[in-house]
């Protein structure tokens, strides 16, 4: 007499095998999703709006010499002039400066690279010089002069055009996606939240350090942020473009 508990062998036999749920691992990187278009019209809404806001700024930047309210808050921001602070002010933007900026950035893209992030390596590399050439090309359409001695004080005269900030934009095409890639890529660990400290200080404080400096207006460094969010955003798609048609 048949066990009505022990299953049926044709039973097993015709019954289509489970397939096990695939779950993506912790720093996976997640595949689109087609089926929520808000994030894509959310997305290219932020570029147009942050193309529109750079044009703005890049317009009155070409009719002006400096904004109403920019000399006003260089002054006030360097009224605050403790020893500590302005010694913190020139190690922030100092990366930024050649030939030094040249060196960190093919060190850094050389440590990734070899340590098997390839095409992280090429995408932050990319992701500097677009920066770069952007910021080279929007300078010598606007043409603004950098502040002068007599408004405000001047720790290094500059002979470059003023708007946007090229340390902001390359801190945003560089330092910004490196700290992206560490929040993506890496495990949690002391390493991992070091770096994500260390790149976002250095982002976030280097637009005061060019205002602290006298070496920009509120007005450039805005520029370079509005202008800079565009391009990190652009290259993390094109990163994470590149991972799932590269690995797939």
């Amino acid at each position: 007499m048949k066990d009505p508990k022990q299953p049926d062998i044709n039973e097993l036999q015709t019954r289509p095998q489970e397939i096990p749920e695939h779950r993506p691992a912790q720093n996976e990187i997640p595949e689109e999703h087609p089926g929520q278009p808000w994030r894509v019209i959310l997305f290219w809404g932020y570029i147009l709006l942050a193309l529109a806001g750079s044009a703005a700024l890049s317009l009155l930047a070409f009719q002006k010499p400096y904004l109403t309210f920019d000399p006003s808050i260089t002054l006030a921001l360097q009224s605050f002039s403790p020893g500590w602070f302005s010694t913190l002010m020139v190690i922030t933007s100092w990366p930024g400066y050649p030939p030094q900026a040249a060196i960190i950035v093919a060190a850094l893209v050389a440590l990734i690279f070899f340590m098997g992030y390839r095409w992280e390596a090429l995408v932050a590399l990319i992701s500097v010089i677009v920066s770069m050439v952007l910021n080279l090309g929007v300078k010598l359409v606007v043409h603004q002069p950098r502040p002068q001695p007599d408004l405000v004080h001047v720790v290094r005269n500059l002979s470059s055009y003023s708007y946007p900030s090229g340390h902001v934009m390359f801190f945003m095409g560089f330092y910004a996606f490196l700290w992206y890639l560490s929040y993506k890529v890496l495990k949690p660990s002391i390493i991992r939240t070091f770096l994500l400290f260390l790149f976002g200080a250095m982002v976030t404080l280097v637009g005061v350090s060019r205002i602290y400096l006298g070496e920009h207006w509120f007005s450039d460094v805005l520029g370079g942020y509005v202008l800079g969010s565009v391009v990190l955003l652009l290259m993390i798609r094109v990163y994470h473009w590149g991972k799932h048609t590269f690995s797939s």
